[in-house]
């Protein structure tokens, strides 16, 4: 894997340097002190580039902002936030970073990261995705049930598909999901829990899936195939009067769902 160090301290690119040197598979593809010259290197040359180690706080352009840049891309790298800072955890989560190293690090949490890095695979949806919601909500990857991190994790992705793809605010989540948390609270309970399932995603290489952007996401409809859809198009048999049957929320629709079953079952009889 071909890794890039960005920091401004030119301390700090050696030790990370020398840590990536012992670890097998990674090659280290340049340094950086300069945010802007790593950008412009990655925009124009760094289509092979695996890995990024990237420091949050330097001068000019600070690391959250550069990852926000590089998520524009076709084919980011995977980004792992190097900083002395535990306050910039949340923002990382937010800019879709693999890891997350707090300095001083050690050999041992280098060695960990990159291995994350290698897990989440780039095959993004190249896998066959099924989502059911009748009676309950369920995510098979391949055939195979996708063991969630938590239940809140599994929550938040059966709210995105009930949804329907369309962007939902990080506010109307909070609401809706975390509503037992005072607002702040929830919010950063959110951001937790939204990395949590986002790298569940990405290990089972399903990646593209879910798509962030800043106060909002969704899910990309096209990438799967879901009973729920698949009965607002016709197939009415498919419904046996449950809709995700876990959660509160998904009460009113399933008052809509039954209604809608018997007008089609009396206009056909």
């Amino acid at each position: 894997m071909k890794a890039i160090i960005v920091d401004d301290e030119k301390r700090a690119l050696n030790l990370m340097a020398s840590m990536l040197s012992v670890i097998e598979d990674v090659e280290l593809e340049a340094e950086f002190q300069s945010p802007y010259e790593a950008l412009d290197y990655i925009k124009t040359h760094g289509e092979g580039v695996d890995i990024l180690f990237l420091d949050v706080e330097m001068p000019g352009m600070d690391g959250i902002f550069m990852a926000g840049e590089l998520l524009r891309l076709p084919c980011p790298p995977k980004i792992v936030f190097v900083t002395g800072y535990e306050k910039y955890a949340y923002a990382a989560w937010e800019a879709e970073a693999v890891d997350y190293l707090l300095k001083p690090y050690r050999q041992a949490d280098v060695r960990h990261a990159v291995e994350r890095c290698k897990s989440f695979s780039r095959a993004g949806t190249a896998h066959r995705i099924e989502v059911k919601c009748f009676p309950a909500f369920e995510l098979f990857v391949d055939g195979s049930p996708v063991k969630f991190p938590n239940k809140k994790a599994k929550e938040l992705l059966a709210y995105l598909i009930h949804n329907k793809g369309n962007w939902v605010e990080t506010g109307n989540i909070v609401y809706n999901i975390f509503g037992e948390q005072d607002e702040e609270q929830g919010k950063k309970y959110y951001n937790v829990v939204s990395y949590r399932l986002r790298r569940t995603l990405a290990e089972e290489g399903v990646s593209g899936l879910m798509e962030v952007e800043y106060g909002k996401c969704r899910v990309r409809t096209e990438c799967f195939i879901c009973d729920y859809y698949r009965y607002l198009d016709g197939r009415e048999e498919l419904f046996d009067g449950d809709y995700m049957q876990q959660y509160s929320w998904a009460e009113p629709t399933v008052a809509t769902l039954v209604s809608r079953k018997e007008k089609v079952n009396k206009v056909r009889y």
